[in-house]
């Protein structure tokens, strides 16, 4: 899954243009309608701008044709939801509560599924847990498929630190929704919290399952294998590593992309110098394919960080030298 480099290419610019230009709100729903297209984030900036757009021209972004000549109506309500989200993860939630009253609740009601979440939302930033529960149950009783409102009960746990609550309320949501890759994930993550290294590791073999050409999926599962430790997971762990960098094969030759798998790096050559250091091994057991692998890691290593970080090259160095195994 590589970065797409055009994409963050427009997303620099449109943040040059919107910090360079006095308040353009052309220019700022252009920007909001990139960052809905392309997944990519900027919340601090949506949440400024967001923020003056619905506070000043509000009435003309909802009213078609004055901003743009192809802006609908629809579309402005998806900016405010935009904006809100933005303003709750920079806990905002006084200024989020506005909007979402002042435009949300007088457009659509109170009975509207979206505007109820986004109401739980704010008070779960609120830390009003027992009210956003509330409203989320009620929600889940007149639509029992609701997947986001399922997910936000899960947040709710997680916040408040019962992290078996909810590893269990997600087993349950992943019998209905098995397919859903997120979940997976946060499953994951919250495994991981509690040491359950192995529950994690199923997690992420549904992951591969799902998309085998995923490089993150096989360098989260090796670093998993790799922290349960003994020698014959070192090789496994090696192997997973081994295979994300087949499938992000970046490396210090390519000028378009800087390489994004400096973690398989690190992890083989761990693999291997925790592999030569249990029981004595040396590197006695090592294949010849495998010591060629550690070799071309080092320099490929070194070759990455002069070209990119070279202040940094020294600390690279020291742990080069220190997890060598070939010259000790």
């Amino acid at each position: 899954m590589d970065i797409n480099q055009s994409e963050v290419a427009q997303l620099k610019e449109y943040r040059e243009k919107v910090y360079k230009k006095s308040f353009d709100a052309k220019l700022v729903i252009e920007f909001l309608r990139f960052l809905r297209i392309t997944k990519l984030r900027s919340t601090r900036l949506v949440a400024d701008l967001g923020s003056t757009l619905l506070s000043k021209y509000f009435s003309k972004i909802t009213t078609e044709n004055e901003v743009t000549n192809t802006f609908s109506v629809c579309v402005a309500y998806d900016i405010v939801e935009q904006v809100v989200l933005a303003l709750l993860e920079c806990n905002k939630a006084k200024e989020a509560s506005e909007f979402i009253e002042d435009r949300l609740v007088k457009k659509f009601g109170e009975k509207s599924v979206r505007v109820s979440r986004l109401r739980a939302m704010q008070l779960e930033c609120s830390n009003t847990f027992g009210k956003a529960n509330d409203i989320y149950v009620g929600v889940l009783e007149k639509y029992p498929a609701d997947q986001l409102t399922m997910k936000r009960q899960v947040s709710i746990l997680k916040s408040k630190g019962q992290y078996q609550q909810a590893i269990t309320m997600l087993n349950t949501y992943l019998q209905a929704f098995m397919i859903d890759p997120e979940a997976w994930l946060e499953l994951a993550h919250l495994n991981i919290k509690l040491l359950s290294f192995k529950n994690a590791m199923f997690c992420y073999e549904e992951l591969i399952l799902a998309a085998p050409i995923n490089y993150i999926y096989y360098v989260k599962y090796a670093e998993l294998i790799y922290s349960i430790g003994g020698a014959e997971n070192y090789i496994v762990a090696l192997k997973y590593y081994t295979h994300s960098l087949e499938l992000n094969n970046h490396t210090s030759q390519d000028n378009a992309i800087p390489p994004t798998n400096l973690t398989a790096l690190y992890g083989i050559i761990m693999c291997i110098f925790s592999f030569c250091n249990t029981h004595g091994y040396g590197t006695t057991k090592l294949r010849e394919p495998q010591i060629e692998l550690y070799q071309w890691c080092q320099s490929e290593l070194r070759a990455i960080t002069a070209k990119y970080t070279p202040h940094k090259l020294s600390i690279v160095n020291a742990f080069i030298q220190h997890t060598d195994v070939l010259n000790k």
